[in-house]
């Protein structure tokens, strides 16, 4: 189940929303409604939080990289992106078998995301936009710079929730889903192990291990 190079782009560059949001991300286009400025405000209470387990060089790198996995599982609606990425697969089956998978998933979206973020290497952010997403979600629109400001990337982050009770549902990179990179993996492996959920509960349990 190996991700796309596309999706590989948000490998060490990504956490660059954490030092940007925690110091004030700029918005374009003049004033932010309360409403709009909520999802940002969850987008910077994430960064604020990442950016300082990150920064502390006083703990071994073994203990620093537990403590980024459980803010990615604070901070992202693991049990909403486990059913979306394994439908419709997931309908198919059991209660047994779905609480069985979410136990393991949640490990493997740690995973994902830890892999994803965790380097850090002077990148900016500025947030551009907050505006409505699909199926009741916010998108908050951004754009990360490296720090010769040779590569722009788009990036856009999905939250869901409300007020006060926010989480990260997706996070968009140059127009690719992460969620959508992880259905269509899952849903490939699914295919070949003829839809059941077990096969790759036992493969994530496996690959954990």
């Amino acid at each position: 189940m190996a991700q796309t190079n596309t999706a590989a782009k948000a490998s060490g560059w990504l956490l660059a929303f954490a030092a940007a949001t925690s110091f004030g991300a700029l918005f374009s286009g003049g004033a932010v409604t309360a409403a709009a400025s909520r999802p940002a405000s969850f987008v910077q209470s994430a960064a604020t939080e990442a950016i300082a387990i990150l920064s502390n060089k006083a703990i071994a790198d073994q203990d620093r990289r537990v403590q980024f996995r459980t803010a990615i599982l604070k901070y992202f609606d693991a049990v909403a992106i486990g059913q979306m990425v394994v439908e419709p697969y997931w309908s198919r089956a059991s209660p047994e078998q779905q609480s069985r998978f979410q136990s393991v998933f949640s490990g493997a979206l740690a995973n994902i995301y830890t892999d994803r973020f965790y380097d850090y290497d002077g990148q900016s952010l500025q947030i551009k936009a907050v505006q409505p997403g699909a199926a009741g979600t916010t998108m908050v629109r951004s754009t990360i710079s490296t720090p010769t400001g040779s590569h722009v990337y788009d990036v856009d982050w999905i939250v869901t929730g409300p007020s006060g009770r926010e989480k990260f549902l997706d996070v968009v990179i140059d127009g690719v889903s992460t969620s959508t990179t992880t259905k269509q993996d899952y849903g490939s492996f699914l295919r070949g192990a003829n839809g059941k959920l077990e096969a790759l509960t036992a493969a994530l349990k496996a690959r954990a291990n």
